[in-house]
């Protein structure tokens, strides 16, 4: 089977100020193009050292428990032409602030593919 197709989503992010218990990163991306019949597109969320809450497009993904080896959303249903992607990343009540909220991120990317890609990471679709 054919590797995905890989979209990192790097910055630029948007970081809300850190208020109790978080931060809030925010990036709008626009819909692939190009999607052949079946393809499906995960949103794969890795490296995270803290729980996190996922958004898309004002519409909850989930909360993925820190020290996951990654988080895959399908999000193929959810996808409008131009999106915005949300992260909250919850901080221990005793957690010092960051030296910058791009600290907190771990990698998120678009995998685009005709089947769920076994690539090592947990499904998760709490809904």
């Amino acid at each position: 089977m054919p590797a995905p197709h890989v979209i990192r989503l790097r910055g630029p992010w948007d970081h809300e100020p850190p208020a109790v218990g978080g931060v809030r990163s925010t990036r709008k991306f626009n819909c692939p193009t190009n999607l052949d019949p079946g393809e499906r597109v995960w949103l794969v969320c890795e490296g995270y050292q803290h729980p996190f809450k996922v958004a898309l497009n004002d519409q909850s993904l989930g909360h993925v428990a820190a020290f996951r080896a990654a988080a895959r959303f399908d999000i193929t249903a959810e996808l409008r032409p131009h999106n915005l992607l949300a992260i909250v990343v919850e901080l221990p009540p005793d957690a010092q602030p960051p030296a910058g909220p791009h600290d907190l991120l771990g990698e998120v990317r678009l995998e685009i593919g005709h089947s769920r890609p076994e690539l090592g990471t947990t499904e998760f679709d709490p809904r």
